[in-house]
């Protein structure tokens, strides 16, 4: 219990301004895949920022899986695409499966995977919006996977 308040600690610590993290997205083939990970502090609703797709590609995202610990309740979870690097999304949103959390200690975790198939255009910013019930701390991971598609000419 005290190793997992602990850990939360500590990357609240490492994350302190809030920013996101992320590895560099995979491509191979028609494979692509990203991981992204942020932490916000003291608040209600935390997002996720993705990087920009490719610019000459679509992407059928098609699974997305996350971890959330948060000492607060996760009750929503809304996949989003924006045309500017952290602007608001378009008229398209995506709500997630939000299962129930696993307290551990003084934080719940979550975890899901999404079966998605959503098609995303070129050279735009996915993201992901996760809301909890009560001002906490939350830290996020998720990775999606998808395949590279030709645009249409």
């Amino acid at each position: 219990m005290q190793l997992h308040v602990l850990l939360f600690a500590l990357a609240g610590f490492a994350l302190v301004t809030g920013g996101n993290s992320s590895a560099a997205p995979v491509r191979y083939g028609n494979y692509y895949d990203e991981t992204a990970d942020v932490f916000c502090s003291t608040v209600t609703t935390c997002r996720l920022n993705f990087s920009q797709t490719p610019t000459d590609k679509l992407v059928m995202l098609r699974k997305l899986n996350c971890n959330i610990s948060t000492t607060s309740t996760l009750f929503q979870a809304l996949l989003h695409i924006a045309t500017t690097n952290g602007g608001l999304g378009i008229a398209r949103s995506l709500p997630l499966p939000v299962p129930g959390p696993i307290a551990v200690g003084t934080a719940t975790t979550t975890n899901f995977e999404s079966d998605i198939h959503w098609l995303i255009g070129q050279g735009r910013f996915p993201y992901v919006d996760f809301d909890i019930a009560a001002q906490a701390n939350i830290i996020v991971n998720c990775t999606m996977t998808g395949d590279l598609i030709d645009p249409i000419p």
